[in-house]
């Protein structure tokens, strides 16, 4: 078994710059992916989708790969998709915070973490560690109870 990357990200997370950067990202990558999951799991292809939103599949295509967008445009997709948009306004000293728990916990090797040390946002992320952990998986935005 592959032993984890150990990447420091609370250590570059100091550095005001990069930890703009980084969550810009995150979010960027976060929209794409819920935006992509949102479609398949209505059964539309791009094209469908990009008609119910007046857009172009190009358009559908380029969101969905974290590319350019803007906030009036996740509206539009977001109605046709009939889904909610959330958005957080988190102080940067309690995300660092949680990253370094994250790191202190798989440093000892623990595979459990407590919810209340992991962001909403998170439960939704495609690398985040709900699956090898205490935290129950999202589906529909409802917690699944198994």
């Amino acid at each position: 078994m592959l032993s984890p990357i150990k990447t420091r990200i609370s250590e570059k997370l100091t550095v005001k710059k990069y930890r703009h950067a980084f969550f810009k990202g995150r979010g960027e990558i976060g929209i794409a992916y819920d935006l992509r999951r949102f479609r398949k799991m209505r059964g539309l292809s791009q094209g469908e989708l990009a008609k119910l939103c007046g857009m172009k599949q190009s358009a559908i295509s380029r969101i969905e790969q974290a590319s350019k967008w803007n906030i009036g445009t996740i509206w539009r997709i977001a109605e046709a998709l009939d889904v909610r948009v959330r958005v957080a306004i988190d102080d940067m000293n309690e995300a660092i915070h949680e990253y370094e728990l994250r790191e202190a916990l798989e440093e000892s090797g623990s595979s459990t973490i407590s919810p209340q040390y992991v962001g909403l946002e998170d439960l939704h992320s495609t690398h985040i560690l709900y699956e090898q952990t205490s935290i129950p998986p999202v589906v529909n935005d409802q917690i699944v109870v198994q």
